[in-house]
């Protein structure tokens, strides 16, 4: 799953993603900008905006005290085939890798 989370504690989305980005998984972005919106239905509007950062530096945040997070870096191919092999997908995650690799010839 890619670093993910709410907008709680500030109301602008990229800020909030920039938060999410240092909790989870101890850097920020240089560079972060809105790649895509989803909802996960037509009925129910649950908004996920997937962000894609770059240039990224080492600066963590304290985690949430009920998350337990590890962090694994891997390629695009190697997290798509963990996706593809996972009995329960985060679909926002899977859309995201997807759509990149694919328009970014990854």
């Amino acid at each position: 799953m890619l670093p993910s989370g709410k907008v709680d504690k500030e109301t602008d989305i990229q800020k909030a993603a920039q938060r999410e980005l240092q909790e989870e998984t101890g850097f920020r972005a240089d560079s972060l900008k809105l790649y895509c919106s989803t909802n996960s239905t037509e009925s129910i509007r649950f908004t996920n905006h997937i962000f894609v950062g770059k240039n990224l530096q080492k600066d963590p945040l304290e985690q949430d005290h009920d998350e337990l997070i590890e962090v694994h870096e891997m390629s695009i191919d190697d997290a798509i085939e963990k996706v593809l092999g996972s009995p329960v997908v985060h679909t926002a995650s899977a859309y995201a890798l997807l759509r990149y690799a694919r328009e970014n010839a990854v």
